[in-house]
C-alpha cells in the first residue's frame, strides 16, 4: 500500500494509524501480521508490481497485528508511529506470518471499494 505523505509539513511529527474493513476471515480462529515499511529503492512500480517481480527490497517491520474470526466485518486499526518516508511516500506491506494453511485466509477492503462502510 502506497501512501502519499508529502504534504505533511517539514519537522511535524504525527502518529499513523492503518485501518482496515475485514469482510472475510477463514476458519482458523486467529492469524499474524507484520507491517513493513520499504525503506529504499525497488524496481517495481505501484501499478505493475506482481509477486514475481517484487523482490526483497530493503524494509523494516514497523507493527504485527492479529487478525481474529471474530474481526469479520469489522474495522482493525493498527498503530504504525511515526513513519519515515522515501521520496515523500510511505509503503506498506502487510504480510502473514503464521503458518499459511487454507484456514488463515482473510480478506480486506478499503473506502475506495464502494461496497466499504466508511
Amino acid at each position: 500500500m502506497e501512501f502519499d505523505l508529502s504534504d505533511v509539513p517539514p519537522g511535524v511529527d504525527y502518529s499513523y494509524a492503518l485501518q482496515l474493513y475485514v469482510t472475510y476471515t477463514g476458519d482458523d480462529e486467529t492469524r499474524s501480521i507484520s507491517v513493513s515499511r520499504l525503506t529504499g529503492a525497488f524496481g517495481w512500480s505501484e501499478n505493475t508490481v506482481t509477486w514475481n517481480n517484487f523482490g526483497n527490497p530493503p524494509s523494516e517491520v514497523v507493527a504485527w497485528f492479529n487478525i481474529l474470526s471474530s474481526d469479520r466485518d469489522s474495522i482493525v486499526s493498527i498503530p504504525l508511529g511515526q513513519l519515515k518516508t522515501v521520496n515523500g511516500k510511505a509503503i506498506l506491506v502487510l504480510e502473514v506470518s503464521s503458518d499459511v494453511s487454507s484456514g488463515n485466509k482473510f480478506d480486506f477492503r478499503s473506502r475506495e471499494n464502494g461496497s466499504t462502510p466508511p
